[in-house]
């Protein structure tokens, strides 16, 4: 059975990505600290056995992106429409056991996503719990029906929407252990403690181009 792994990201340009966090540390700050993320969570994502898909945004950043990713990465373009019509393109695209997660999240354990791809074999559906509400891993096996209809993305209710629609479906997902991503300036502080406790631990691997980001704002000895 194919496993395929999807990444979504977007560009990060000031201004546009990051922009409840840019409040407080400013647009420029934020691109650079999605850029460092983008760049560890495809460093991390790299050794997975697994086909790896970057799925990414805007299409004139398609060269940068490919100079980002390397050719361990087959670049698609994300789809038009809100992030269900974009998932569900995804997931129809790549049959088998398919991942969808963000760019967000560079300390979320390679670890949890190996663990995803063995539960499809037998669930058809496999969720990541985030904090806030959302979801860092969206795991599906076989993609068939509209579970991504009427979520509330962007919002607390993200989890609880798919939930309740596999659900419907009469499909009950097993949960992973939550997670977290990085949107707000409580964010930034759980995602410098995580990188502690990996220092602390000794655990690979580390990322790197955030923990420098961190260090030079000074979030991180």
């Amino acid at each position: 059975m194919n496993s395929v792994l999807g990444l979504f990201a977007k560009w990060p340009e000031p201004g546009k990505v990051k922009t409840r966090l840019a409040r407080h540390i400013g647009p420029g700050q934020a691109a650079a600290l999605a850029l460092a993320m983008v760049q560890d969570t495809l460093a991390f994502l790299y050794p997975l056995k697994c086909s790896k898909i970057l799925l990414f945004t805007p299409q004139e950043k398609q060269s940068d992106f490919s100079q980002l990713a390397g050719k361990n990465w087959q670049l698609r373009l994300q789809s038009a429409g809100d992030l269900g019509q974009r998932l569900g393109d995804f997931f129809t695209s790549f049959p088998g056991r398919t991942i969808a997660f963000g760019a967000d999240s560079p300390t979320y354990p390679p670890g949890q996503i190996e663990k995803a791809f063995d539960l499809l074999q037998s669930s058809l559906g496999v969720l990541g719990p985030a904090l806030d509400g959302g979801c860092c891993l969206i795991g599906y096996r076989d993609f068939q029906n509209s579970f991504l209809d009427q979520v509330p993305w962007s919002t607390n209710a993200v989890l609880e929407s798919l939930v309740k629609n596999l659900q419907k479906a009469g499909i009950q997902p097993v949960l992973l252990p939550t997670g977290f991503d990085v949107d707000e300036m409580e964010d930034l502080h759980r995602l410098a403690d995580s990188i502690r406790e990996m220092k602390a631990a000794n655990l690979d691997p580390l990322p790197q181009h955030t923990l420098a980001f961190l260090r030079e704002a000074r979030l991180i000895p």
